[in-house]
């Protein structure tokens, strides 16, 4: 069993889930060892990205309002799978932690793990390869919103369609396709684990 945040419960011996319980406070189940499981990244965090020498960068963080323009998803400690401009590709976690490049924010959709979990899954299968412009063209739709189908996915609109197609999370209510690092950074559904990341 595990807790809206996903982390490993144990029903609660206790509870007969007719009162309130002093064991369990009435949830029906213990954390056990809170502080060692919340602490590090884990499978399935976001990790929202500022590249700081980047121009195109600028553009989409002016354009979307937010003060990320990339995002990748984390699948362990050492490795994010992300979708570039030319399709997806599997990328050192490491890179991104140079502050003098990048400025990063790590979230964690509020999710049970499981479904977290399958799509990943689904995500990590799936190969995607673009040509270059189609990065282009896709910008500038997502910004006029002047179609519903895309010639892509973008960074984020990759992690938010399997979050949807898998595990029904959305973001704020907006379509898959339209998703902006800054919908993943302002969205209620996460919480900011930062702290972890360094």
């Amino acid at each position: 069993m595990s807790d809206i945040l996903g982390r490993h419960t144990n029903k609660c011996d206790y509870c007969d889930k007719k009162g309130y319980c002093p064991q369990c406070q009435g949830k029906g189940f213990i954390v056990e060892g809170l502080d060692k499981q919340v602490k590090g990244i884990r499978r399935g965090d976001i990790l929202l990205i500022s590249c700081r020498f980047d121009p195109v960068g600028w553009i989409i963080r002016i354009g979307t309002k937010g003060h990320f323009n990339h995002c990748a998803w984390v699948i362990n400690d050492k490795t994010v799978i992300e979708l570039k401009a030319k399709g997806k590709r599997t990328t050192s976690l490491k890179k991104y932690l140079n502050k003098y490049l990048y400025k990063c924010k790590l979230v964690r959709p509020i999710l049970d793990k499981d479904k977290l979990n399958e799509a990943i899954k689904w995500a990590e299968k799936t190969q995607f390869d673009y040509p270059y412009t189609s990065a282009l063209i896709n910008f500038i739709l997502i910004k006029l919103k002047i179609t519903k189908d895309l010639p892509r996915l973008s960074c984020s609109g990759f992690i938010a369609y399997y979050l949807a197609e898998e595990a029904k999370f959305f973001f704020n209510g907006i379509k898959t396709y339209f998703i902006t690092p800054a919908d993943i950074e302002f969205s209620t559904k996460c919480r900011d684990v930062s702290e972890e990341l360094y």
